[in-house]
């Protein structure tokens, strides 16, 4: 994808936070990082939409790093509330354009209870919301 704030192709891939024939213990938190950026001259982001998905791996090929395999089905969407998070606390960068971005790195921090999956809106070490799931 092409990033306007950075002015380069970059590559997205998956992080996987349960493997195949791994425990997942029970309250121990997770953390998946996401990184998104917006103009500054526009208004923050009010929320974006992060995808959980898994990947069967029938074949004990292990997780792939990408979607275009046809093995990486959805399982939920997150509905990340970003405007929760105050726009004086995030970085701001100047691109090659001389446009301002507001660099937006935030964490989901999930938790595993006995009958459920907790999401967490987390920027540094601050919680900001829980957040909710539809799963697919």
């Amino acid at each position: 994808v092409w990033s306007a704030a950075n002015s380069r192709w970059e590559v997205n891939t998956y992080d996987w936070f349960i493997h195949k024939n791994t425990t997942v213990s029970e309250k121990k938190p997770i953390r998946l990082y996401y990184h998104t950026e917006c103009l500054a001259s526009q208004r923050m982001l009010d929320s974006v939409t992060c995808t959980i998905v898994k990947c069967p791996d029938p074949n004990d090929n292990g997780a792939p790093l990408f979607v275009d395999d046809g093995e990486v089905l959805p399982v939920a969407n997150l509905e990340v509330p970003l405007s929760r998070i105050p726009v004086k606390s995030l970085k701001k960068r100047q691109s090659e354009d001389g446009q301002e971005w507001l660099i937006v790195d935030f964490t989901l921090k999930i938790t595993r209870t006995s009958s459920k999956f907790h999401y967490d809106l987390m920027c540094g070490t601050k919680s900001y919301e829980r957040v909710s799931a539809d799963f697919v």
